[in-house]
């Protein structure tokens, strides 16, 4: 049977153009905050690394190196190790006021972009290694890798830094944007653990020690390793003084000076970092471009931009979807076409709408592409979308004289959109239909519902 004109009417008196906008924008604004929402960076501290991790000794010890050391071990301090509170007054314990205070070296995220930074540059690489609780380590970290006066003794290098402690809960937020480490700075904590098991395999000839400063010319060869040393001015004076090809040319790079597109192409963080922020300000044209010279460009191993690219609502194709979606669910209407223009504020045309209907027939069955974009890399955000298509589905079932089959292919698309989130395999029953969330009218009209299955 068919549903009288007055009970459809009845059935959606929120319905217009009005509320058709507003549940896509309820959706794509409540991503938006969803996605801002960050949590807050515990403070550096201990952690739960590996308990391999050897500090310094309370007595020290002769610089002498391990044996096999492939690097002369000859940067200490005085032979008569400092004891007690001589250690405190060497190695100050950072003040929340220090850790407060940014990070002023810039560590590149992976081995193999500062590597290609070194060949761009010609600088030599400086592997920075730290540990959480150990006096010197903290030091280093809470205190000296934020002086001024420190962090220029570095802009001779490429910099990274390793570390097996997890002071973020998680790398990344909702809109895939990089969480950045409290204690380092410009890596996350996910980058600094990934890149400490190769620096331990390649130059820390079986013994994790820190704090560590091992650098590393042009060709790949250590060119010192300074661990175990009784003072930090032995280490300052070794990264002043013994810096590695220090006498080959250096070539003038003034990255900010090129367009943002062209910076796509480098593996430098300082371009990386631009980049990712052109995406986040950028319009949807400027989006595509980015994304396109990351295709364009993969030996650039843009992961942070593709990320973002992933996590991120394309507006136009929302809508795209939710018309499309809402033309399949009412197809078997009888005058669908007519209310779907209407809401839509189009002229009636039924090519269109079949044309459309055609094209969002498949997720009847499945997820659309950005309910599975959004279910593999934002739960919260893909929950959000969820209500949105929610309330479309809710309209497209009152659009023309709804029949019983509109009911199921209603329940069907709903039960599809939420196969899209983890555990969301829901079997397709009108019960789960009505438990959609919806940003407008929370699920189907129950009363519509009776009506439809009689």
């Amino acid at each position: 049977m068919t549903v009288s004109t007055s009970l459809r009417r009845r059935a959606r008196p929120w319905l217009g153009r009005a509320a058709w906008a507003f549940a896509f924008t309820v959706g794509l604004l409540a991503t938006q905050v969803a996605a801002e929402e960050d949590p807050p960076a515990p403070a550096p501290g201990p952690g739960t690394g590996s308990p391999t991790t050897e500090a310094p000794p309370a007595g020290g010890e002769e610089n002498d190196g391990p044996p096999g050391s492939t690097a002369p071990h000859d940067v200490g301090g005085p032979r008569t190790p400092p004891r007690g509170s001589a250690r405190e007054m060497m190695w100050p314990a950072p003040t929340a006021d220090d850790w407060a205070k940014p990070v002023l070296i810039p560590f590149e995220r992976t081995w193999d972009d500062a590597v290609a930074v070194s060949k761009e540059t010609k600088k030599p690489i400086l592997v920075c290694i730290n540990m959480d609780g150990e006096i010197a380590s903290e030091h280093y970290a809470g205190v000296r890798y934020r002086q001024p006066e420190i962090a220029a003794l570095y802009e001779k290098y490429v910099c990274v830094i390793a570390s097996v402690y997890r002071h973020n809960p998680k790398d990344f937020d909702e809109q895939g944007r990089r969480i950045l480490c409290p204690r380092f700075g410009s890596v996350t904590c996910g980058e600094h653990i990934a890149i400490e098991p190769y620096l331990f395999e390649r130059f820390c000839d079986g013994r994790r020690i820190a704090p560590r400063h091992i650098a590393v010319d042009l060709e790949g060869n250590e060119v010192y390793d300074a661990y175990y040393a009784n003072d930090t001015a032995s280490v300052f004076a070794a990264i002043r003084e013994r810096v590695p090809n220090e006498d080959v040319e250096k070539p003038l790079i003034i990255r900010g000076d090129r367009p943002v597109i062209e910076r796509v192409a480098s593996r430098a963080a300082e371009d990386r970092n631009a980049v990712e922020a052109a995406f986040r300000a950028g319009d949807a044209e400027t989006r595509k471009a980015l994304l396109e010279a990351a295709k364009q460009n993969a030996d650039a191993a843009q992961l942070g931009l593709v990320r973002e690219g992933m996590a991120s609502l394309d507006p136009e194709q929302a809508l795209a979807e939710g018309e499309q979606l809402a033309a399949a669910v009412c197809e078997p209407s009888v005058g669908a076409y007519l209310d779907w223009a209407t809401e839509l504020g189009r002229e009636p045309d039924s090519q269109e709408f079949f044309a459309a209907a055609s094209r969002g027939r498949r997720w009847r069955a499945g997820p659309t592409p950005l309910m599975s974009q959004l279910g593999n890399t934002s739960v919260a955000a893909a929950q959000q979308y969820l209500a949105a298509l929610g309330s479309v589905i809710a309209v497209a079932c009152t659009l023309g004289q709804p029949t019983p089959q509109v009911a199921g292919l209603a329940a069907s698309a709903s039960a599809a959109q939420q196969r899209a989130l983890p555990g969301g395999s829901l079997p397709v029953t009108l019960d789960s239909l009505d438990a959609t969330p919806a940003a407008a009218g929370g699920g189907l009209n129950p009363d519509l519902l009776a009506k439809l299955q009689t």
